[in-house]
């Protein structure tokens, strides 16, 4: 999901269809245009809450009632292995959405009446 045909290896720019347009995937590479200076921490939140670094609500294209799911210990250890991968420079690209999800206000209010129908955080447990 991370890598664009022809694309460097989790540099992002994968364009996603969904019935709303087009999501377009983010660099996961330990560059400033990826996940550099995100912590273990930053991390957890983007996987197990849906939420970026700033606190803004992640589009659900990211797999998040999945994600939530994953215990602390193997996030730590897939940002550990995130973050031993080579930086990639790979701007983001702008999703390309239909109205209300075209601006960033209309973005977080549908989102935030996803989670509210369909998203519960959780760890698995075995």
């Amino acid at each position: 999901c991370h890598t664009a045909r022809g694309g460097e290896p989790l540099a992002g720019g994968r364009a996603l269809p969904t019935p709303f347009g087009s999501v377009f995937s983010t660099n996961l590479t330990p560059h400033a245009t990826g996940l550099a200076g995100w912590s273990a921490d930053d991390f957890w939140r983007a996987l197990h809450l849906g939420q970026s670094r700033d606190g803004r609500l992640l589009v659900p294209a990211h797999p998040i009632g999945n994600t939530t799911l994953i215990n602390r210990t193997d996030a730590n250890a897939l940002h550990a292995w995130l973050q031993a991968q080579p930086a990639v420079a790979a701007p983001r690209r702008t999703h390309e959405l239909h109205w209300p999800m075209n601006t960033e206000l209309g973005r977080q209010l549908a989102v935030a009446a996803w989670r509210v129908l369909f998203f519960r955080p959780g760890v698995y447990q075995p």
